[in-house]
Order: C-alpha cells, then structure tokens, then sequence
C-alpha cells in the first residue's frame, strides 16, 4: 500500500479475472441439475439458460451496490476446454462467440441499469485473435488484450519472417491489436511480468526492458488504449530489487509516457545513488536534472549497471514469445556480466554515504545471486547436461537446450506429414511449424494432433 501511494499506481479499477464459472456455478449441485449450460470446462456461450442466469445474478449486484457505477467482469475460466456444441460452432470462433455473449448481457442489464455498469473481459489464450466473423461490441463492453508477444522487443518491432511460425509473436500481437481495435471495444492491455512463471532460473534474475516497455505504452496509448495492468509475480522474494527498475518505468511511465526511459532511469538512480541528494531538482518542463553532477557518481555507474542489462535483452537473437525470456545465460553473456559488473563495483567503490552504499550494495548482492546461477547454467552446458524431450508420453533425451522441428520428428519416430503440436506450460496448443527451433528449458510438451 505504501508503495502504490508514493508511486501513485491503482487508478480506475476494472472487475476482473476469471469470474464467469464462478458466477454461475455456486455449488457442484447446481452443475449437475444444468449439464447443459456447461462444456468441457467452460460455460456454454449461446445457452439462454446461461445468459438469463448471469443477468439476474449481475442486476442482483448492481441493486445491492452503493456506488453509482459498476464495473462487471465476466472473464473466461483459465482454461482451453470451450463448448464446441452445433450452436456455438455457428457463431464463429471463439473470441465472436464471447464478443456476441457479452452483448447479449450488455443489452439485457441496460434495460434496468442503463448508464450504471461496463462489462469487461480479457482476450488472451483462445481468444487472442479478433472475432471471426466480426463482431461490434456494444457500449458497455470492454475488452483488455493480453500481451503475448515478444517481451524482448518492443511490440511494433518488425519480426523476422522466420519467427513469425512462433506460437507468440510480436507480428501476431500488432495483428490481433489491429483486429480488436475493429469492434470497438478494445480499450486496454493486460501484459505480463513473470518470466519465472515457466523457467525457476529467472525467478534469481533481473530482468530490465524499460525502454521495450516505453514503446509498449506509447503504441497502445497511441491506438486509444487507456487501461493498463501489469502482473508480477514468481520472483525470489517480494521482487526487489530484482525487478524495480521495471516497475518503476511502469508507474512512472503510465503518468508520462513522453518520457524516455533513460530519462526516467537517470531521475531514479540520482535520486537514490546520488551524492547530494538535497540538490537534486527534476525540471518537468526541460525534462533535466538541475543543479546535479550526474558524470562520474554512484549514480551514472548503475544508471549504467541497469543500461547494460536493458541492451542485452533487447539485441539478444534469441525470441521469445508471452513470459518465456530466453534462459538467463543466452542473454546475459560472458561479456555483458563483466561490463554490468565493472559498474556496479564502481558504484560502490566511489559511494560515501552510508545510506548510498547500502543500497548499491543490495543491488550488488542481487547480482552475485544472478551470477552464480548463470555460472552454473554454463557449466551444465560445457559438461553435457542431458534435456528432456516430452513427446506423448514418452520422456526422450536431448543433448542441447534447444531442439529443431526436424530433430524433433527423427528422434520421436514422426514422419514428414505428421501435424506435430506444441503444447505450452499454460496448455496453450499450436501446431509445430516447419524449422521452428523450441526451448526445452520451458516445460513445453509435444504431441500428435487429437492426441
């Protein structure tokens, strides 16, 4: 709470999460006495039992609310299993049949409760691609788009035709903005902040893209996207300081994102490593810092501690796609650790004050950890760690981190017209695409399709 009050985060709150299960289904009972309300692990979608089911249980919260608007969420349950009865199929996929779900819902409460309420969910997963067919939405409904893109690259970055066959891609992401923009009810971002999710060693990493997500905020700021949450989570600890340098740009980026994040960058390790705190006066207008030395202090060498790790992952050639970052020591390598080292030793090396040097210190400790895990990383390597392939339900081993769709077939026994599919650590499916390269540090599995 203290730090959402000095960085003034919050904002306007949408209702949010995975919700809509859990509005209709109050007991185990009540799903067995409307078997067919439900598919797999998803309500179903065109059922007007659903529908008038939700609208009551909404108007009853909007009648029971003292605030005089309300925000609704009816997010899917996070799962893949959608009904696929005759009646959904027809409407189109997925993301069309919630679109038209949540109209239906939009114009049933406007008859009691017009100008009270927006309902909101987020596209991602299954509903990452724009409705098909098209499909407007009606005023009240939001829609957030989940960045699944590329983490390392800013979203509008140009992809190489070669990623591109990549389940998640940042060509994939300007396609799926450009699509929602459509029907008229995209109107934020949900983007992630936990690469430890899938990979433990990132969880003892910092991770630092400021400028990446600058660029983020000014492209969908530019396309009318005006709510924005973050997730974190999965680091060691509360994720400082591994993280806060991310964080900050976030907050402070979201205020102003005229800002560049050197800009933002240089403000914060002044403020925090500088020499002669009291001095320090940030020029809004100029956007400078006055009456400050920045050259050679405390505060330029970790302002370029933390430069040096936002380079590396933004050149790394290794991409990514939703929270996988490439495993720690393909971005930071051998070169980049000494020079992000040399810095933060020479931060504290020049640091008088007390206070200064106990932070450049817990920075420097946060490091060492980042450093000893890289190491061994790299020692795995050099001594011939063995990898595992999970294919159907067979554990196959592997020589490399990294495996090539054709490797893939010769080892599993999968001949040339095999549709091979990748299946995710959130259970995310796609099909392999033909010289597509895959991490197996992630957790992905492989199957056959219908498998």
């Amino acid at each position: 709470p203290l730090l959402r009050d000095a960085w003034r985060i919050g904002g306007y709150r949408l209702s949010g999460g995975h919700v809509l299960g859990r509005r209709l289904v109050a007991s185990s009972e009540f799903e067995e006495e409307n078997p067919y309300w439900f598919g797999p692990g998803q309500v179903c979608l065109t059922h007007p039992g659903v529908r008038d089911q939700l609208v009551k249980e909404l108007r009853q919260r909007l009648n029971e609310s003292s605030y005089e608007f309300v925000s609704l969420g009816i997010g899917a349950r996070d799962n893949a299993e959608f009904c696929q009865c005759e009646d959904c199929r027809a409407v189109g996929n997925i993301s069309a049949r919630y679109m038209k779900f949540a109209n239906s819902i939009a114009k049933k409460l406007r008859e009691t409760h017009e100008g009270r309420f927006n309902l909101n969910f987020l596209a991602y997963w299954r509903m990452h691609s724009p409705p098909n067919p098209m499909v407007v939405g009606e005023p009240e409904v939001i829609v957030r788009i989940v960045n699944e893109g590329d983490s390392t690259k800013p979203v509008y970055a140009p992809v190489p035709p070669e990623h591109r066959v990549r389940g998640r891609n940042n060509f994939r992401e300007q396609r799926a903005i450009s699509g929602w923009l459509k029907t008229g009810s995209l109107q934020g971002v949900y983007d992630w902040w936990i690469p430890g999710c899938s990979n433990e060693d990132w969880r003892h990493m910092p991770w630092y893209s400021g400028e990446t997500a600058m660029k983020n905020l000014r492209f969908w700021k530019e396309r009318g996207l005006n709510y924005l949450s973050y997730e974190t989570g999965y680091e060691h600890g509360d994720g400082f300081p591994l993280r806060w340098p991310l964080y900050y740009i976030g907050a402070r980026g979201s205020w102003d994102s005229s800002l560049s994040a050197d800009e933002i960058m240089k403000e914060a390790c002044s403020k925090l490593f500088g020499e002669q705190r009291e001095e320090i006066s940030w020029d809004e207008e100029n956007k400078t810092l006055d009456a400050f030395e920045f050259l050679n202090t405390p505060a330029e060498h970790m302002f370029w501690f933390y430069r040096t790790l936002e380079m590396a992952m933004l050149h790394t050639p290794h991409p990514c796609g939703n929270w996988h970052l490439p495993s720690p020591e393909l971005v930071y390598t051998p070169d980049i650790e000494s020079r992000a080292t040399d810095h933060i030793e020479s931060a504290l090396e020049m640091a008088d004050r007390a206070e200064v040097k106990e932070r450049i210190s817990s920075e420097l400790r946060m490091w060492n950890e980042a450093r000893a895990t890289i190491s061994e990383l790299r020692a795995e390597e050099e001594d011939g760690e063995v990898f595992e392939v999970h294919v159907e339900d067979e554990v196959l081993n592997w020589s490399e981190p990294e495996i090539g769709e054709s490797a893939l077939r010769d080892i599993a026994g999968f001949d040339a017209e095999a549709v091979i599919e990748v299946v995710e650590v959130d259970g995310q499916t796609r099909e392999v695409q033909p010289g597509e390269e895959f991490d197996l540090r992630t957790g992905i599995r492989f199957r056959l399709t219908g498998n």
